[in-house]
């Protein structure tokens, strides 16, 4: 199944990013069995939960990724939150798109379809990304956390508050990333976007399991 910020439905199963439910697909007439993996892109505010293998791509800078991953299952999940908190704001009603937004908000969502399924927390790999300092701080000297540091901050709380534990991180830094996540296979691609000062872009992977 995959999961878009406001429902949930069981997706074409042919690999052919028609975006149809199952029951109004009629790919297997024009799309192979081997037709490739899934691919998406996951915008600012959303979650995606999915069995269906597929890589799911995004681009972060102070917001934060979040995977979770069950190898037996094959259950995956992700977010983008761009925030921590509404901070102020008024906060999006159950069933609002914009909840996912904030990190809050984000993992209870992600965490929801694990527990619903009675995996156990210890079985699910968790990662997080993201939370980079683009910005220059208020003023000099100042001891006011950025916004990336203040998502990875919530977000590692609201993680260990479930009961799950990170198995890799890459936060923090004054660069952006682009990553991919395999929900077949939980792996996260990692490019790292280069300083001006810099040649070229970092290339990382960090694997199923932390080293």
């Amino acid at each position: 199944m995959l999961a878009t910020p406001h429902r949930t439905v069981a997706v074409c199963p042919h690999n052919c990013q028609c975006q149809r439910p199952s029951a109004a697909c009629r790919c297997e007439q024009k799309c192979p069995a081997d037709a490739g993996v899934r691919q998406q892109f996951l915008k600012a505010g959303e979650v995606v939960v999915s069995r269906i293998p597929c890589e799911i791509t995004t681009v972060l800078g102070p917001c934060v990724a979040i995977t979770f991953f069950h190898a037996a299952s094959k259950l995956a999940a992700i977010c983008h939150a761009m925030l921590p908190t509404p901070n102020g704001r008024a906060t999006p009603k159950d069933g609002d798109p914009l909840r996912w937004k904030y990190v809050c908000h984000a993992v209870p969502e992600l965490v929801r379809p694990f527990m619903t399924a009675g995996l156990r927390p210890s079985e699910v790999e968790v990662k997080i990304f993201g939370g980079a300092h683009l910005l220059p701080s208020p003023s000099c000297g100042s001891k006011s956390i950025s916004v990336g540091s203040a998502n990875v901050v919530l977000a590692r709380r609201l993680v260990a508050e479930n009961g799950f534990r990170i198995s890799a991180a890459d936060v923090g830094g004054n660069a952006g990333r682009k990553l991919v996540f395999d929900t077949e296979s939980g792996i996260v691609h990692i490019k790292r976007f280069a300083s001006k000062i810099a040649s070229r872009p970092q290339l990382r992977c960090l694997a199923k399991s932390a080293s």
